[in-house]
């Protein structure tokens, strides 16, 4: 009877999948070591979002505390802030950022923060050979259109328009893909926990949403004024004037009549649209958000001013609403004084 079983030739051994992956991580580890690329990582942040410096110190001690579970032979931080006048402050170490006196008239424009460590990591194919990784946060999109065009322009990514876009970006360099999704699920939580940017502002949100409905009520107000006025007009023509004798007669009254409508309701339509368009553009279309950033003294003034503003503004747009209101009580009046006129 013939044996069946056949041995593994040597050097043909199968790996189990376990340790499969961990000679992949130490060929990546190896490789990017000497070659410095690596994966990268992507997140995009959309919402209105307010960054104040204990959100900044929070953020790092959070990424830090990940960073120190593992056994990390070196790493890095530093900061990077633009200002509204044009002054970049770069720090190369987290201890000169605390450090700055943020007693300035300037606003903060954006904040780019970088941590780059390396990490020897347990139960890998090779722990002797440390693996690189770097995260880079940027908060702030103060790209102008001009230079949006600029960058769509440059012949780059096609991701590097979005990121310009985006309230703030999450870029991770990474070797080990479960350090990378750890980070990136730090950052979502830490984001999502922020306050908005317009937590005070709970109004203006709802106005700028609704703006188009807003102008239409406007118009239809002024537009149901000048019905009240033909109502009134027709009421006292009937009264005060001889009654027509014949069909045709009748007939001819009711086509003059209808077309005096239609030029009275056109006016005031028009009046109506003119009037809407410019409450929009006085009042709703002039409101602001309260800047993103809380870091230097001039961000304090510009959202004190901005918040005085945006109040005035909606008292603004209240008068305008109620003047639209009364117009249509002015009309009442006009045509109950009409009926006294003989």
């Amino acid at each position: 009877m013939e044996n069946t079983n056949t041995s593994i030739p040597q050097g043909e051994i199968q790996e189990s999948p376990a340790l499969k992956k961990q000679r992949l991580e130490h060929f990546k580890s190896l490789y990017y070591f000497f070659k410095s690329k690596r994966d990268t990582d992507i997140k995009l942040f959309d919402d209105f979002k307010q960054f104040r410096k204990r959100d900044i110190e929070e953020l790092n001690s959070l990424i830090c505390n990940k960073i120190n579970i593992h056994k990390c032979l070196t790493t890095t931080s530093n900061v990077t802030i633009g200002l509204d006048n044009g002054e970049i402050l770069p720090f190369g170490t987290w201890e000169s950022f605390m450090l700055h006196d943020w007693n300035t008239a300037a606003t903060t424009k954006y904040i780019s923060i970088e941590w780059d460590f390396n990490l020897l990591l347990e139960n890998q194919y090779d722990e002797n050979i440390p693996q690189t990784h770097t995260v880079r946060v940027r908060m702030g999109n103060g790209l102008k259109p001009s230079e949006m065009i600029q960058v769509l322009f440059q012949g780059g990514e096609e991701h590097e328009l979005e990121e310009a876009r985006s309230q703030m970006v999450c870029k991770i360099d990474f070797v080990n893909a479960q350090i990378c999704t750890e980070i990136k699920d730090i950052v979502n939580r830490w984001y999502q926990s922020l306050p908005k940017n317009s937590s005070e502002q709970k109004l203006i949100p709802i106005l700028a949403k609704n703006s188009q409905k807003l102008r239409q009520l406007i118009t239809t107000l002024i537009i149901l004024s000048g019905v009240i006025l033909c109502q009134g007009i027709f009421k006292v023509y009937f009264l005060y004037e001889n009654s027509p004798t014949s069909s045709k007669d009748e007939l001819f009254l009711f086509f003059k009549l209808f077309t005096y409508s239609i030029v009275i309701l056109y006016m005031f339509y028009v009046t109506g649209r003119f009037y809407s368009d410019r409450i929009m553009r006085k009042t709703v279309n002039r409101f602001k958000r309260y800047p993103m950033f809380e870091f230097t003294k001039g961000d304090e003034n510009m959202e004190a001013q901005i918040k005085s503003k945006n109040s005035k503004l909606i008292t603004q747009l209240f008068w305008g609403i109620v003047i639209s209101i009364l117009a249509n009580g002015a009309t009442v009046g006009i045509s109950e004084l009409l009926k006294l006129i003989k």
